[in-house]
């Protein structure tokens, strides 16, 4: 067991140990966590490897290439000090690079082949429509929208733009462009996509608002590269649960803090 007398973190003189944080986080529910995540990334490697998966040099370089874009390191210097804040060596920065492109390759070597079944035997939830939609603030705001619009004294475009709180869409004459199915909670999604097209529906509670809206064209279900992405996870995350589920997991570390074998 560590030496759970040493100062994990200090501040002046104020101090807390190893023993004192892991108590802190399993008080707090969330030592669990980070052990089991701790655990399935170490799983994930493993199984990546033995099944003959691995990284190569350009592929790293890359994503460290893209992870100091992303985090602003433009020069080895800040490079450096960002290293130093982290308190991690070039080396560690490096293996944890390759762990995560070699779980993400794992990921993709389960999923990939089941892509296409799972999304043909989806397609409802990836239905698309090209809509248009106006947000107020009161049913009674909404009704009379719909009055204006149903009597043709004003445009769809001409309420969108003197009403709607909407402002991604307002100035745009109420144009929501393309939204898909998974995109709308449940009831809001039942009500759109079982709207008829080029019919004004409304008054439909939104939140804290109403909506008016219509359906200008139903579209198919695409493969997007988004789809695909969350397809992927829901397919990986299924075959893990399926493989953890083969035994249980234990946790002696809990097990000791629980027992006190970890004071000093």
């Amino acid at each position: 067991m560590p030496d759970m007398i040493r100062p994990a973190v200090t501040h002046g003189a104020d101090t807390i140990s190893l023993g004192d944080f892991l108590a802190a986080m399993k008080r707090s529910r969330r030592l669990r966590p980070m052990l089991l995540d701790a655990f399935v990334e170490n799983y994930l490697v493993n199984r990546a490897r033995r099944a003959g998966l691995s990284v190569n040099e350009q592929e790293l370089q890359q994503a460290a290439d893209n992870f100091r874009l992303k985090n602003g390191m433009a020069s080895t210097e800040q490079t450096q000090q960002w290293f130093q804040r982290e308190a991690i060596t070039s080396e560690d920065f490096a293996a944890g690079l390759e762990r995560d492109l070699i779980v993400e390759k794992l990921r993709r070597t389960i999923a990939d082949p089941k892509l296409d079944e799972v999304f043909n035997a989806n397609t409802a939830r990836f239905a698309r429509v090209r809509l248009k939609r106006i947000l107020v603030a009161t049913e009674a705001d909404a009704v009379g929208v719909l009055e204006a619009l149903n009597n043709g004294s004003s445009t769809f475009e001409e309420q969108a733009k003197l009403k709607s709180l909407d402002l991604i869409t307002k100035n745009a004459g109420g144009e929501a462009g393309i939204v898909r199915r998974l995109d709308l909670a449940g009831q809001l999604g039942e009500i759109v996509f079982g709207a008829e097209a080029g019919k004004l529906i409304g008054p439909v509670q939104a939140g804290q608002g109403f909506l008016v809206f219509r359906v200008e064209e139903f579209l198919p279900a695409v493969q997007d590269d988004t789809i695909k992405a969350g397809l992927r996870k829901e397919i990986f995350d299924a075959w893990l649960r399926n493989e953890l589920s083969r035994d249980p997991i234990q946790f002696p570390l809990l097990q000791a803090l629980a027992a006190g074998q970890t004071k000093p």
